[in-house]
């Protein structure tokens, strides 16, 4: 099974290790066991979009890779646009490639 973590941003003094002992292929940092991909998915991180800036271009819904989200057709912004939506929460891991792709800055990935 591969184990990984998030991108890891060392600071002044810190050492990046991998520890062979005791599972092969644990990351650790400063002797702190990184989170594995599976306990990423239970986290209670979710994403929230703000209508006011989404200007309906479904980049997000394209590169979701989960296809947990989707365009609202039966709503319209202030603005005149169907805004993207989230439409199977448990299914999103908060992976960000959404907010990522967004060219507008209008979704924002929250991490708990």
């Amino acid at each position: 099974m591969l184990r990984y973590g998030p991108p890891v941003k060392p600071g002044a003094g810190s050492v990046l290790t991998c520890d062979f002992a005791p599972r092969l292929g644990e990351l650790r940092y400063n002797n702190r066991l990184q989170k594995s991909h599976e306990e990423y998915e239970t986290d209670m991180s979710h994403i929230v979009i703000d209508e006011n800036y989404c200007k309906g271009c479904a980049l997000c819904v394209e590169v979701c890779p989960r296809h947990c989200m989707e365009m609202d057709a039966s709503r319209l912004t202030a603005k005149g646009y169907h805004p993207a939506r989230l439409c199977d929460a448990d299914a999103c891991t908060a992976c960000a490639i959404c907010s990522t792709m967004c060219p507008d800055v209008a979704i924002t990935v929250i991490k708990d």
